[in-house]
C-alpha cells in the first residue's frame, strides 16, 4: 500500500490579504448608507404634513420628494457596494469608483445650486448670522466631499487593485 495521494500535488491556493482600507470603506458604507433611512422619514413628516394641512406652500414639494428618492436610492446602492467590498467582489470596487464620481457630481451641482439661489436672493440665510451661515455651509460642503473623494483615491491604489485582481471575484 502506498501513501501517495495525487490530490496533494495540486498547487496551493493563493492567499490574498484583504486591504484594511477595503474593510474601512465597507463598514463606512453601511453607516453612511443607513443614515438617509433614519433621516428621510422625519424630513418627509416635517415637510409633507404641513403641506397637506395647508400650513405650507407646496411649490418645492416635487423637488424635495425627488431629492428624498435619489438619497434613498444612493443609500441602497452604497449598502450593496459595501457588502460587495467586504466580500471582495470586483464589481463592488468598480461600482464604488462610479459611486464616488456620481456623488461628487451630484454634490457639486446641489451645493452650487443652493449657493447661487442664496446669492441671487431667492432664499436668504439668517439675517443675524450671514457670515456664520457661509462658514458653516463651506465646512459642510467640504465634509460632504470627504467620503467620495477618499473612496475614489483608495479604490484606485495599486494594493487594492492587486487584491481584487488576485481574488478574481
Amino acid at each position: 500500500m502506498s501513501d501517495f495521494d495525487p490530490e496533494q500535488l495540486q498547487a496551493p491556493q493563493q492567499v490574498v490579504e484583504r486591504p484594511i482600507v477595503v474593510v474601512v470603506f465597507g463598514v463606512l458604507g453601511f453607516v453612511l448608507g443607513g443614515y438617509p433611512f433614519i433621516n428621510t422619514y422625519p424630513q418627509l413628516y416635517r415637510i409633507i404634513v404641513p403641506a397637506l394641512t395647508g400650513k405650507m406652500a407646496v411649490s418645492g414639494m416635487p423637488l424635495f420628494l425627488l431629492s428624498c428618492l435619489v438619497s434613498v436610492g444612493l443609500s441602497i446602492w452604497l449598502i450593496v457596494l459595501s457588502i460587495g467590498l467586504l466580500r471582495m467582489k470586483k464589481w463592488a470596487r468598480r461600482g464604488s469608483i462610479i459611486y464616488a464620481w456620481v456623488r461628487i457630481g451630484l454634490d457639486t451641482v446641489t451645493r452650487g445650486y443652493t449657493a447661487v439661489i442664496i446669492l441671487l436672493g431667492l432664499a436668504s440665510p439668517p439675517k443675524d448670522g450671514r457670515w456664520h451661515f457661509w462658514v458653516t455651509y463651506a465646512g459642510m460642503t467640504l465634509i460632504a466631499f470627504i467620503y467620495p473623494v477618499l473612496l475614489l483615491i483608495f479604490m484606485k491604489t495599486e494594493k487594492v487593485k492587486r487584491a481584487f485582481a488576485a481574488i478574481g471575484g
